[in-house]
C-alpha cells in the first residue's frame, strides 16, 4: 500500500483530520518556513495526536523536516518533538547523515541546471540535486539506491528543485523519465488529488508526499487532505485486484 505523507501540519486540528483520512505519516517543518514550528509545539501535536490514535492501534509516523540546520538541533528537536522519522532538505554531508539516530529520508531535488550530477555542488558532496538532462532510464534504480546507501538514508525523496530554495517548488518534475524508478522512493512536487493516482501509476513509488496540494489560501483544507487519500487508496485497490 503507497505511504502517504500530508506535510506542512501546523495545528492540532490538521494533524487530527488527515489522520482520520487515513494519513500515514504527518509531517511537521522545522526549518525556516512560513509553516515552521518549534519543537515544543510538535511534541504537543504529536503527543495529541497519539492519544486520539495511538500508534499500536493505528500505525502512522510524526516526520520532522530539516534543512542545511546543526546536526546537534536535529537530534535535539527530534528527541523533544517526539518525531519517529527525520527528513533532511539540505546540503547535509554523508557524515552528518550517519550521525542521525533516527530513521530519515535524504531530499533529492531535481531539475537545478546549476549542478552537473546528482551528489555534486558547492556543498562538498552534500547537495544530492540531480539536473533532469542527466537523469535516464538505463540504471537509474540502481543509482538512486547508491545515492540512499551513501548518505545511509532510509529512502530518498524525490522531489521538484530551484538552485537556493530547499523546501518544495509545488510544481511537479516530470515523472515519465523517473519511472519505475522511484518505486523505493517517496516523491512529492505538485501533487494534488487530480494528479496523484497518474504520479503513481506512472512510478509506483513507496509513497507519496503532499503540502501545498491540499491547501486552500494556505491553510490545509480537509476535503482535500480526504480527497488526496481517497485518489491513493483507489489506485491501490486497483492495483491489488
Amino acid at each position: 500500500m503507497t505511504v502517504v505523507k500530508i506535510c506542512g501540519i501546523t495545528e492540532m486540528e490538521q494533524a487530527l483530520q488527515a489522520l482520520e483520512a487515513g494519513a500515514d505519516q504527518l509531517g511537521f517543518v522545522l526549518a525556516p518556513s512560513r509553516r515552521q514550528l518549534h519543537p515544543e509545539v510538535v511534541a504537543g501535536i504529536v503527543q495529541g495526536a497519539r492519544r486520539r490514535f495511538p500508534p499500536v492501534e493505528r500505525a502512522w509516523q510524526a516526520v520532522g523536516v530539516f534543512a542545511n540546520q546543526p546536526l546537534e538541533l536535529v537530534l535535539a528537536a527530534s528527541e523533544l518533538g517526539k518525531l519517529d522519522v527525520v527528513q533532511l532538505s539540505g546540503e547535509e554531508p554523508e557524515d552528518y547523515c550517519r550521525h542521525v539516530r533516527l530513521d530519515f529520508y535524504k531530499v533529492c531535488h531535481l531539475g537545478s541546471p546549476h549542478v552537473g550530477s546528482a551528489g555534486e555542488g558547492a556543498g562538498g558532496g552534500g547537495a544530492v540535486r540531480a539536473p533532469l538532462e542527466d537523469v535516464g532510464r538505463g540504471d537509474l534504480a540502481e543509482r538512486l539506491g547508491a545515492l540512499r546507501d551513501r548518505h545511509g538514508a532510509t529512502r530518498l525523496l524525490l522531489d521538484s528543485g530551484r538552485f537556493g530554495q530547499w523546501g518544495g517548488t509545488g510544481q511537479p518534475f516530470p515523472w515519465d523519465l523517473i519511472g519505475v524508478a522511484a518505486q523505493e522512493c517517496m516523491v512529492a512536487g505538485g501533487l494534488s488529488p487530480a494528479n496523484v493516482a497518474q504520479a503513481i501509476a506512472v512510478m509506483r513509488p513507496w509513497g507519496v508526499d503532499v503540502s501545498s496540494g491540499v491547501e486552500r489560501e494556505g491553510r490545509k483544507d480537509p476535503l482535500l487532505v480526504g480527497d488526496f487519500i481517497a485518489e491513493v487508496r483507489r489506485w491501490d485497490d486497483r492495483a491489488d485486484e
